[in-house]
Formats: structure tokens, sequence, C-alpha cells
């Protein structure tokens, strides 16, 4: 199936999660955090306003919401995300998956937008965070977009490239996507610097040549759900050795103590045997020497058994 060849739609539909209704055309993805433009860049990719800008810090965005957008004659479905990776990421990936599941199409093209700023621990979790839901798989059609850039950043991507270039991570993941990153346009003010970078976007679009689909996703997140299942087994089973630990010093512990008195009665009788022995041989030998302390020490010896005998009765 040639994922190019879609016959252009007429008018423009809005589509929510709760639809049955399935997509009908290979989907561009916009994807990021909360306040990170996405609703923005979908407004300038379309030409007009269609999706809820938030004010960074709510999300306007809580259902996947779809527009058509044509380019070069080529019909995509535009969709703009929940913000991943805030408080309730949980519950936005799963509308993101709920939602790819309904893309008979494949996804095209996600353009993963990202804050002009100094590249942080957050950020960096963020795209970890990413590469992770979606698999390796999806590199082959990821572009990021940096978002609330300087009209410097704009008219020259080189400058855009400086705040992120000394970082060796972001600087691996832009070169495994294939150098496809590109500056979104200031809404606010449009020029023909915007009009560049918005048609450089277009274009990195369009050159995407495999489509990401749903098998792709679904055997990540089951290569996921495995790796948890795994993970929280061995935190189960160390869990589990390392509360009977304490259990199992305590009865080696008690089993110690067990062979220590043991041991402490067997010398007791021995040595309260050769004690009765000795007084039975220093007896005979008073009585009469020679004789009287073989037999006395035999006597003694005997006695001295017979007592370790009713002792232990």
């Amino acid at each position: 199936m040639n994922s190019e060849r879609v016959p252009r739609m007429t008018s423009e539909m809005s589509f929510e999660m709760d639809s049955e209704k399935d997509v009908q055309h290979p989907v561009i993805l916009l994807m990021g955090k909360t306040g990170a433009g996405k609703s923005a860049l979908g407004n300038l990719l379309l030409g007009h306003t269609e999706f809820e800008v938030s004010d960074g810090f709510n999300s306007k965005t809580k259902k996947c919401c779809v527009k058509t957008l044509s380019i070069k004659g080529n019909t995509y479905d535009i969709v703009d995300t929940p913000g991943v990776f805030d408080t309730s990421q949980d519950d936005s990936l799963k509308e993101i998956a709920k939602f790819v599941h309904k893309c008979a199409y494949g996804i095209k093209a996600i353009l993963f937008v990202l804050k002009k700023e100094r590249f942080t621990d957050e950020q960096r979790n963020t795209l970890k965070e990413i590469g992770t839901f979606l698999g390796k798989d999806a590199t082959n059609n990821i572009i990021v977009v940096f978002s609330h850039a300087s009209p410097d950043q704009i008219k020259c991507k080189d400058k855009m490239r400086m705040a992120w270039s000394d970082v060796p991570l972001f600087s691996s993941f832009i070169q495994d996507i294939e150098f496809r990153w590109s500056v979104s346009p200031d809404p606010h003010h449009l020029d023909d610097d915007s009009e560049e970078r918005l048609t450089e976007i277009k274009i990195f679009i369009r050159n995407i040549r495999e489509i990401y689909i749903t098998r792709q996703l679904e055997e990540n997140l089951e290569r996921q759900k495995e790796s948890k299942r795994l993970k929280e087994e061995e935190e189960r089973r160390k869990k589990e050795e390392y509360e009977k630990k304490p259990k199992e010093d305590a009865m080696r512990e008690l089993k110690l103590e067990y062979e220590r008195r043991r041991e402490e009665e067997r010398r007791e009788k021995e040595l309260g045997i050769f004690e009765m022995a000795a007084v039975g041989a220093s007896i005979g030998t008073e009585a009469q020497p020679g004789l009287g302390t073989v037999v006395g020490g035999v006597l003694g010896l005997a006695f001295g058994i017979g007592r370790a005998i009713v002792r232990n009765s």
C-alpha cells in the first residue's frame, strides 16, 4: 500500500478518543510536554487556528484531536495529543496508545516538540521516555521541532544548533533520526523565515519513507509489559529473601545454641565420669596400694557412668 496516494478530503474533521471512527489517512502525531508548543505548531502547519493552545501550565488537550492537512497534494491526519510526562503521564500515554490503534494507515511522522532551553535532566528524561514508549522503530519517523525560539534562531538554524550541539546524548539522538530537526516559528510574528521553517518541516514529513504501524507499537508495549513483569518479579523475590533472612538467621542461631549446649553437656558428662574414676582410684590407693588403685578406679568409673545414666534418665 502506498500511503502517499490517498484521496484528499474536502472537509476537516474533529476526532476524539471516544469516537468509534478510525482516522482516514496517514497520521502526523504531535507529541511533547504540556506547554511545549504542540498545538501552536499544529495550527501553523494547518495555516489557521484549529487546536486550542494551552497557557503553558494546564493542558488544553485532554484527548487526541484530529484535523486534516494537505502537503503537496497528499492528505494527512494531523493529531494533537495530550501533554506527555506530566503528573497524569500514564493516562496520557494510554490515550495516545489507544488512538494509535485506530490508525489504519499508520503514523507518517512524529513531531516531537521541545521547548528551546538549556538541555536539562527533565528534557533528557522526556527524550528517554518518548523513545521507550514508541520503541526503536519510531526513530525512522521522528522529527524534532524546537519551539519558543528567538527570531535569530528561527532565521538561522545554526544558532539553534549551538543550544544542544555540546550535549552528547541529544546530538546522538539527532543523528539517530537522520538529522530531521527544525524550528517552530513564532505564531505571533510570521515572516519569510517562518514560512521557510514550516516548508522545511513539511519536506521532512513528505520525505519520510517508512510508516510506523500499530503492530510496532503493540510489540513495543508488550516488550515493556514483559520487562515490567520481570522487574516486579525480581523485586518481589528480593523482598521475600530479605524478609526471610532474619527468620533463617534466627533458626541458624537457635541450632548453633542447641549444638553448643549439647556439646557442653557431653563434656560435663565426660568430666564427671573421669572425676569419679579419679576419686575411686584415690580411695583404692588409700585402702591398698597397687591393686586397690585399679579396683578403686574401676569402681569409680562405673559409679561415674551410672550417675551419668541416671542424670540422663
